[in-house]
This record gives structure tokens, sequence and C-alpha cells, in this order.
């Protein structure tokens, strides 16, 4: 038994591909994954390593600045997302 009924991942591609526009759903999903590979890039090796120097903000660790400032981004990102009508 289905509880929810949602499109296909292919009819979806379709559609885009037609130029018919996304529903709302479908257009947070789409920004929520991206902000998903966002985050997974910035809190990999190689953008660490550029924030691992000995240096302080304020007082407090660069590396320590960077991932306490990028988590916060990624969340008020996140919120921003989920609260944003179909305002076009």
């Amino acid at each position: 038994m289905q509880r929810y009924r949602r499109t296909s991942t292919v009819a979806s591609l379709k559609r885009y591909l037609k130029g018919l526009p996304m529903s709302e759903s479908e257009s947070k999903g789409q920004r929520f994954v991206a902000l998903c590979m966002l985050g997974m890039l910035l809190f990999n090796y190689p953008i660490l390593a550029l924030f691992n120097v000995s240096g302080t903000l304020f007082g407090v660790p660069v590396l320590y600045a960077y991932l306490f400032i990028a988590w916060a981004a990624l969340i008020a990102s996140m919120a921003f997302i989920a609260e944003s009508g179909g305002r076009q």
C-alpha cells in the first residue's frame, strides 16, 4: 500500500527537459541535494587544509572558526530553503 504518491524520477526528468515547470517539492528536493553536496565539499580534506593555519580569528583558531561559520551557514541555508514559499 502506497502512502504517498510521488512522480517517478523519469517523468520528472522528461517534464524538465520539455521546459515545463517543476513542482515546489521537486525544486526544494533538488536544492537540498545541492546543499548536501556543498556541505560534503566544504567539510572535505582539500578545503579544510586551506584553513589549517596557525593563526587566530578573534582569539579562535582559524580552522575552528571556519568549521563553525560553514556549519552555521549550511543550517541557515537549509532553513531558508525549507521555509521559502512558492514565490516566483
